[in-house]
């Protein structure tokens, strides 16, 4: 859709402005999964909240893709945050997550639920765990070469 274009636009421009790539493409990927999530769905009748913890569970033939499609959204975003923040990123999923529902909610675009928001948070900590990960054996590669103490 045309708000993929305008995300990598924005991206680029952020990262100019910034000077810091992780930041920019951070925001451009929030705005997908903003455009994705909620921007452009259009409200539907039905059900809006499901306050029951683990419903999804319950009826996973139903909802294993879209169990496993929340967490993959969310380990993206969850590198970079960690990048940014180490493991401070795996809040800035819960915040983006929770926003994410309540407008959902209030806009009557998707459905508002525990569920998701524990997804998500899993997808943010798996990446945020990568990139540590990543960064720790960077770190000890540089030190084993003797290219940093």
């Amino acid at each position: 859709m045309w708000y993929f274009l305008l995300a990598v636009v924005v991206t680029i421009i952020i990262t100019v402005l910034t000077k810091r790539w992780t930041v920019g493409v951070l925001i451009g990927y929030v705005l997908i999964i903003l455009g994705e999530t909620f921007l452009f769905r259009k409200p539907f009748e039905g059900q809006h909240f499901q306050s029951q913890l683990f419903w999804s569970y319950k009826v996973w033939d139903v909802q294993k893709v879209q169990i496993i499609a929340n967490i993959l959204l969310f380990i993206p975003m969850g590198v970079l945050a960690g990048c940014l923040w180490k493991w401070k990123g795996i809040i800035v999923g819960i915040v983006l997550s929770v926003v994410i529902e309540l407008l959902q909610l209030i806009s009557q675009r998707g459905l508002c639920e525990f569920d998701d928001i524990l997804h998500n948070t899993l997808g943010a900590f798996i990446g945020v765990s990568i990139y540590m990960l990543v960064e720790t054996v960077v770190k000890r590669k540089r030190n084993n070469n003797g290219l940093q103490k």
